[in-house]
């Protein structure tokens, strides 16, 4: 009786589980399947056949679209593929599913030599890591921003001195001179001058990482 109660629990615990259980004996005939994996990839309340082998079960769920065929490979070629990944213990393969929930498979071999092939639905995963991927590269963006913001700030601080001081000697000047071709050259400079500083202005407001606000103070 303490077996059976033992052996009922361990049931209970295995089709409690949401994600998808099949058993292969040694042969690879089908042995048991809980019900997350009869309900998302059986696509039936019914389980195989007990003589039914892994290639047949494989067959009818590709047929059935329930895992997406690649496009380089056959319906055929994708089964054999399949069958090899479980002969070959394969851990953590992505399966593409026709409703859009990717699977993950990892196979573990039973110490009968049979197979148990765990089928888990990675959908909230491979979302959550999408979403890490993106916050990493809006993170990467911003530093990219901040260090491009510094690298102006430092020019506009670089450049401000010596453009104080052409601006303020050229416009000192053009109210010393009388020669009007020499005043006109003079205000040339100024307005290079003015010109370079707006330049300087554009480089601050672009280093602040903010729109630059205008406003009447007293002086």
């Amino acid at each position: 009786h303490s077996e059976a109660k033992r052996l009922g629990a361990i049931d209970d615990a295995v089709q409690a589980t949401q994600d998808g259980f099949l058993a292969l004996d040694a042969a690879g005939h089908f042995l048991f399947a809980n019900a997350a994996w009869l309900q998302n990839i059986w696509r039936s309340v019914k389980p195989p056949t007990s003589s039914a082998h892994v290639r047949s079960i494989l067959h009818s769920v590709i047929v059935r679209g329930v895992f997406v065929v690649p496009e380089a490979l056959s319906r055929d070629d994708f089964c054999t593929k399949l069958f090899e990944m479980i002969a070959g213990q394969a851990k953590d393969v992505e399966i593409a599913t026709g409703d859009g929930h990717p699977l993950s498979l990892s196979v573990t071999q039973t110490p009968r030599g049979g197979h148990l092939l765990l089928f888990r639905d990675v959908t909230a995963s491979l979302r959550a890591e999408h979403e890490r991927i993106r916050e990493r590269e809006i993170s990467h963006h911003d530093e990219k921003l901040s260090a491009l913001g510094d690298l102006l700030a430092n020019i506009a601080h670089e450049l401000n001195n010596p453009l104080s001081v052409v601006y303020g000697f050229a416009q000192m000047l053009e109210g010393q001179v009388t020669d009007p071709a020499v005043a006109e050259r003079l205000a040339l400079v100024r307005h290079s001058a003015e010109r370079a500083a707006n330049i300087v202005k554009t480089f601050s407001a672009m280093a602040q990482h903010e729109p630059s606000q205008s406003a009447p103070v007293s002086l």
